[in-house]
């Protein structure tokens, strides 16, 4: 008499397969984050040699780095200038997505505003701390016209912002 077995998975057979399967999609995922956060970090270095460059000079640019960066999936581009209100004047750089800074900002450079936060606020939100948020701003080749600084609560960058903007201390008055 021969017996008469049903070809089919076991239960820890099939097991087997769902754990490979998700060891293989987490390396995915744990592999895409640490490339986009490896370009990210270098879009952070271009930005930080740009302030460099303006705090060794005094607001001058005598050597400047690249005046646009090929961020992940986007061109960003750099501007200069200051910012005066009645009670100081500091220098700052603006982080656009056009080179006239007339587009608002893609997700993407939003993630690197919250990066940018982590390296230099205490604070988190656009409207705070020395990385913020720009709702409207003119240029004029690579300087900075006009600006106007988030004023509204909003600790997610969830807004329509035209530029992240740094402030750093160095002042110069001849802008």
């Amino acid at each position: 008499m021969s017996k008469n077995k049903d070809k089919a998975f076991t239960l820890v057979e099939l097991a087997i397969v769902l754990v490979v399967i998700a060891i293989f999609l987490g390396v995915i995922w744990k592999g895409s984050s640490l490339l986009f956060s490896s370009k990210e970090t270098k879009a952070i270095s271009w930005i930080n040699a740009w302030i460099a460059e303006l705090e060794r000079y005094n607001g001058r640019v005598v050597n400047p780095p690249p005046e646009s960066y090929q961020a992940p999936n986007e061109t960003i581009y750099i501007k200069y200038g200051s910012y005066t209100t009645p009670s100081y004047k500091t220098n700052i750089i603006a982080v656009c997505n056009s080179p006239d800074c007339s587009t608002n900002l893609s997700n993407d450079t939003k993630i690197l505003a919250r990066m940018l936060e982590t390296q230099y606020n205490d604070q988190k939100g656009a409207s705070v701390g020395v990385v913020r948020g720009a709702t409207n701003i003119t240029v004029s080749g690579q300087k900075i016209s006009s600006i106007s600084i988030a004023t509204a609560t909003d600790t997610n960058w969830e807004n329509n912002y035209k530029a992240i903007v740094i402030f750093y201390e160095k002042i110069n008055t001849n802008f």
